[in-house]
């Protein structure tokens, strides 16, 4: 599965917990924004423009994201944008607590097994 091939809501998902791991320690690492700028150019800039727009509308705090996170259900999706936030995540040169929190909640709401990466 590819980027493009996420549903939009599955893609409103993906930009949302990428900008939230990003942002988590105040700090946007060139790693970061190398991982960034490969996704906008998968998704398109316009679309990524598009789908930022729509994060910062929606999302206000950590907890919409989980609710609606939890709406994600094609396990091909999930396993592809939990892949995306690892490589952001490890993208920085210190990985930052909430960045593990967030990708620990998700491995349990998604039920995600190494096995299945």
């Amino acid at each position: 599965m590819t980027f493009k091939e996420l549903t939009r809501e599955q893609q409103v998902a993906l930009v949302a917990l990428v900008e939230a791991a990003t942002l988590s320690d105040g700090i946007v690492t060139e790693g970061e924004q190398a991982e960034i700028r490969k996704l906008a150019a998968a998704l398109g800039d316009d679309c990524y423009r598009d789908l930022l727009e729509q994060v910062d509308e929606r999302f206000p705090d950590l907890d919409k994201l989980k609710a609606f996170l939890a709406t994600v259900d094609n396990t091909e999706a999930r396993n592809l944008i939990y892949g995306t936030i690892l490589e952001e995540t490890m993208a920085s040169p210190s990985v930052a607590g909430v960045k593990v929190d967030l990708l620990d909640w998700m491995s349990n709401a998604w039920d995600i097994k190494e096995t299945q990466m």
